[in-house]
Formats: structure tokens, sequence, C-alpha cells
């Protein structure tokens, strides 16, 4: 009977249980980021329709910094409309940095997984090496990088994912997302009503001139955008079908055409025949 080895055993995670299988998860979140990707583009020209009378519906359809500079266009000198604003652009940073979070928990761990399996892409990008630092990273900078990263939009998106992958605590996460989304929304209301009062025009300008070439253009972004993946789709399948064809022709061996006038029937590899020449001919007698 062997004695167990000494020293400290090493345990290994138990793997996580999810509801959503990958692929599920993923469908999930390519529907919202196509969601969300439409109603940006209805929001780049919703100005024109909801400025005047309901700019807070605004930050729902598109809660970027520039719509967020228009709609305090339409906020200026409006209490009331200016609350109203800030707590739906509150609302919608904290349900993107919610889906943001959760993309970056559930798919970080299934990275760090397959980027333990030999020759696996992953392992520059996610290994446990980067998995502690980005750990250690969060716990000690975690709060001031997402209020600034929320603030300023810069690199906010792999902030959170990263916050996400990390499983920085998700209290921490909340409140320093909170506090990022209220300095957003308060910043950019009070660029677009600064602007507002220097140039009285500037409102009618974004609602007459601004918002209607903004939604030609974007939408017309969003139907390029679907014809090259459509056309990318239909090329990659193109593509796949002549590999398989050309895998088929190369298995298939090459069929023996038998000649008329030939003797001998086609011969199969490792046989030997032999041909019968018949009765020997009678020389035939001179003339």
């Amino acid at each position: 009977m062997t004695n167990p080895p000494e020293g400290p055993q090493t345990t290994l995670p138990s793997p996580r249980k999810t509801r959503l299988t990958d692929g599920q998860a993923l469908g999930v979140f390519g529907a919202w980021l196509v969601f969300r990707t439409v109603t940006q583009r209805i929001g780049i020209g919703a100005p024109k329709y909801l400025l005047a009378d309901y700019p807070w519906v605004i930050p729902l359809l598109n809660n970027s910094f520039v719509l967020l500079i228009i709609t305090g266009t339409g906020t200026a000198g409006r209490p009331g409309m200016l609350i109203a604003t800030g707590l739906t652009s509150v609302f919608m940073s904290t349900i993107i940095g919610l889906v943001l979070y959760w993309a970056g928990w559930r798919f970080g761990a299934r990275l760090a997984e397959l980027s333990q399996r030999p020759g696996s892409p992953w392992a520059g990008i996610w290994n446990p090496k980067q998995i502690e630092r980005a750990e250690r990273w969060m716990d000690s900078w975690g709060i001031a990088v997402i209020v600034i990263a929320r603030i300023t939009e810069m690199f906010y998106l792999p902030v959170a994912l990263v916050a996400g992958a990390s499983e920085m605590r998700f209290r921490r996460f909340i409140v320093a997302n909170t506090i990022g989304a209220v300095g957003f929304v308060s910043v950019w209301l009070w660029v677009g009503g600064l602007a507002q009062s220097r140039y009285p025009w500037l409102k009618d300008w974004f609602q007459d001139t601004y918002g209607p070439w903004a939604l030609r253009i974007g939408l017309g972004l969003l139907i390029v955008l679907v014809l090259v993946f459509a056309l990318g789709s239909r090329l990659d399948k193109n593509k796949k079908k002549d590999a398989g064809d050309e895998a088929a022709i190369d298995a298939d061996p090459e069929p023996v055409i038998q000649r008329s006038g030939d003797a001998s029937p086609p011969s199969l590899a490792g046989e030997r025949h032999e041909v019968d020449p018949g009765p020997p001919q009678q020389p035939s007698a001179p003339s």
C-alpha cells in the first residue's frame, strides 16, 4: 500500500455552473450588440423629433457623449427635463455596464479554460498569469479606472469586460459604474447647456440639419455593414464548399477507361492477366 505524497495538495477549481450553454450565451450577447447598434443609429437622428419635448428619451436610444451634448442644448433652463435626462442616462449606463460585466464573467472563464490547451491561440491573451495580474490590478485601481473610463467613455468596453473576467467584486463594480455614470451625464449635459447659452442657434441646427443627415448616414452605414457581413458569410460558405469538393475529388480513385479494340480488360492492382493468342496462323501460299 503506497503512502500519499507529502506536501500541499493542489485543489482544482470546480467547473462553473451556468444556466446557458456557450452557444446560447454568445447568441444572447450578439443579439444585444445588434440591438444596441440599431438603436444607436436611430438615436443619431432622434434630436429632430425628441429634443424639443422629450429629450430624456434620447439617452435610451443613444447614450454617447455626443448625443448627451446635443441633448444638453435642449435641457438648458429646464430643470425637470435635465433631471429626467440624467436618470435615463444613468439607467442606460448601468444596463450597459451589467451586460459587459456579465459577458466578461461568462466568457472569461471559458477563455481561461481554452488557454490551457496545447497550442491554443488564447494562451497569450488570457492565461493564468494575466488573470492573476488583472485581479491584483482591479483590486488596487479598479474603482478609479472604471469611474474615469465611464466619464470619459475611453476604453470603457475593455475595462468592463476585464472587470467581469477577473471577477471583480460585484458591489465594487456597481458603485464605481454608478459614480462614473453620474459624472458622465453631468459633464456632458453641462457642456451642451454651456454651448447653447453661447450659441443660441445651436439647438435649431441640431434639430433641422444635423439630425436628418446623421440619421441617413447612420442607417446607410448600418445597411452597408449588413451587406458586407452577408457577403462575407456567402464567400466563406462557397470557399468551404469548394474545399470539400476538392477533398472529395482527391479521395476518389481515377476511373480506368478501356479503349476500343483493347483485348484485355482493365487490370487490377497486383493482378496479372494472360491473353490467349488463339490458334497459330498458316502462312499464305505464294501466288
